[in-house]
């Protein structure tokens, strides 16, 4: 077992699988996600401009199939600096992150150099600015409702801050609120038919 956060430990588990397979190959699928990436050294979203949320998967791709040169952090790490992570959601906030601390280890710019001090905290005060009284975690301020999605990519922030998030037994009950008759989940309470994804993320969860 390992205490990295479950979003790095899944990437070195992917990549130990992904080393497997020859050089050439990974580095045609590194050239393919490379493709992608725009003017802005972002990479593009379903609109076809650069997406912060797109632009954390391909960094994820581009990790696991051996890495980023340092010129590539450094250019990725530009257009995740160009962000402020205070006007970010949950969604984009972990993508904006996870890719900030994956660009840094490969040699990108430090994204917190200018931030104060108690930048985690400050980040973990915008996390539960969007709980909600059920326990879990909402897309906004003006959410209701938790969502067992974005309450798992908030514990995916929370893991790569370092920190658990608080009442974890509150969030663990919001989570099996959401568990339905056939073992699936629910992405809110209302909802009666399980789906996939917020399946997988309980799953992860709990």
């Amino acid at each position: 077992m390992t205490n990295d956060p479950y979003l790095i430990s899944l990437g070195t588990r992917v990549a130990a699988g992904l080393a497997r397979l020859e050089p050439e190959r990974r580095e045609r699928h590194r050239r393919f996600i490379l493709s992608r990436q725009q003017r802005d050294s972002g990479f593009k979203g379903r609109e076809g401009d650069s997406d912060l949320y797109y632009t954390g998967f391909a960094v994820r791709g581009l990790a696991v199939l051996g890495g980023l040169t340092a010129e590539e952090a450094q250019q990725i790490g530009r257009f995740i600096g160009s962000f402020d992570w205070r006007a970010l959601h949950v969604v984009d906030l972990i993508s904006w992150l996870y890719s900030a601390l994956v660009t840094q280890t490969f040699g990108g710019p430090d994204p917190f150099a200018n931030e104060p001090a108690d930048w985690p905290d400050l980040i973990a005060a915008k996390l539960e600015s969007v709980r909600t009284p059920d326990g879990g975690y909402a897309k906004s301020a003006e959410g209701s409702l938790g969502s067992t999605y974005h309450s798992f990519l908030t514990v995916m922030t929370y893991e790569l801050l370092g920190r658990q998030p608080p009442k974890p037994k509150k969030l663990g009950q919001f989570l099996f609120d959401r568990q339905r008759d056939d073992g699936g989940f629910v992405e809110i309470a209302p909802m009666k038919t399980s789906g996939t994804n917020p399946t997988v993320a309980a799953a992860v969860l709990l």
